[in-house]
Order: C-alpha cells, then structure tokens, then sequence
C-alpha cells in the first residue's frame, strides 16, 4: 500500500474537496432525496405557513421521549415567550399532545424535510446528521438542543433488576 497524505475540506453541500487521493476513490457526501414528489401537503399546514412569519422548526426525529406530553408542553414555551411561530414535528418520540391548542404552534406528523425546510426561519433540533444537513443546505439557523437521556439508562437498569431491588428492599 502505497503512503498518500490527505488534505480534506469540506463544502456547505457536505461534499469533499479532497487532494492526493488516487482516481478510483470516490467522496459521496451527502444524499438528498427528492422526497416531495408524491407528498400532499395538509391543506391546513400551508394555511398556517401562509399565515404569518416564517416559523421555527422544533423537532427530534428518531429520539424517543419517554414522557413526550411534558417535553411538548416545555418547549412549546420557547416560541411563546420569544413571540415567535414554531413547527413541532413529532417524530419518533411522539411529540405534541398540547394540553391547549395554540395558535403560534403547528404539529406536524410527517413531513420531507426538502419542503418544509424552505419554510422555516431557524431549526432547534437534536443535532442528528439528517437534520444538520438539511438545515446546513438551506443555510438556516440552528440550535443543537442537549437532550438529557439518562432516564433511558435508568429505564434500561430500571428493566434488568429483580423485583426486590425494585422495591428498595434488597
């Protein structure tokens, strides 16, 4: 094998400049799939879209939420205190069952990113490399929310001990 040294940059797009490499390796970068072809958009959502300023898109995607009512009602607190329209997207922690509706927050089940993200002034998300990218394309704002997930470790430790641990007696 022959020595080679590597000068990588990475663009914008998450394609790669790279120098030195030989011709048969190829850098892929990122796929973007046209997910919007056979998507039909909720009537509802354009609606709300047309409706007022760009909103922020808020949304975990595959993290689950143990307790996903309390984590909707916590940061449906940020677009209301801040005066700002926010898109909580569920994802596959189950967010949004609001306790009230409110009309500064729109949910929203499943949705391309490749459309809605051209709708949306900033992004609060979980820092997952889909996402990030997304946003990263359209060249959005985004905050990488830290997600506490010690009560999954605890629910894991919680299921592996026997029932009189689980009593506290043992």
């Amino acid at each position: 094998m022959a020595d080679c040294t590597l000068k990588v940059e990475t663009n914008l797009d998450g394609s790669a400049i790279v120098e030195d490499w030989e011709h048969n390796i190829d850098v892929a970068g990122f796929c973007f799939l046209d997910l919007t072809s056979n998507y039909v958009l909720a009537d509802s959502l354009v609606k709300w879209i047309k409706g007022g300023r760009k909103p922020i898109y808020i949304g975990f995607s595959s993290l689950t939420i143990l307790e996903p009512d309390e984590m909707t009602q916590a940061i449906t607190q940020a677009p209301e205190i801040t005066d700002q329209r926010g898109i909580i997207s569920k994802g596959w922690g189950s967010l949004g069952n609001l306790a009230e509706p409110a009309d500064f927050i729109y949910l929203v089940d499943k949705c391309p990113h490749n459309w809605l993200f051209f709708q949306y002034a900033a992004v609060a998300h979980h820092g997952g490399a889909g996402t990030s990218v997304a946003g990263t394309k359209l060249e959005l704002y985004q905050v990488a929310l830290e997600i506490d997930l010690g009560h999954l470790r605890r629910r894991k430790k919680e299921r592996r001990m026997n029932p009189i641990e689980k009593a506290g007696i043992g």
